[in-house]
């Protein structure tokens, strides 16, 4: 995936640990049961095991990266493609000269 987005041009990028909050969590373990049935529970093993033996960790710097050895493969496995392809070398500064508040946002409530 980092590959093709850096083909197509993408100069940054970044993950996020798959999280299974509350309904979530039952939702996706019922697709995966229905569309993935010899797959789901590796996945949702793997989801608990990223998220210390539960399918979701709401810690703050934790929820976003997961924890453990899987965890830590994946963080690993995702340095060494984006140090390969180049990515992330340098930020995009972000121009916030434009931005204004909405006149008529009241509106929406």
């Amino acid at each position: 995936m980092l590959e093709a987005s850096a083909r197509a041009g993408a100069r940054e990028c970044g993950y996020v640990v798959l999280r299974l909050p509350h309904e979530v969590k039952d939702l996706v373990s019922e697709w995966l049961a229905i569309h993935e049935p010899y797959k789901a529970l590796q996945v949702m093993t793997l989801v608990r095991e990223v998220h210390g033996g539960r399918n979701y960790n709401s810690s703050f710097g934790v929820r976003q990266r997961g924890s453990g050895a899987y965890a830590q493969m994946n963080s690993d496995r995702y340095a060494g493609a984006v140090r390969r392809l180049g990515l992330n070398t340098e930020r995009a500064t972000l121009d916030c000269s434009r931005f204004r508040v909405p006149d008529d946002q009241a509106e929406l409530f």
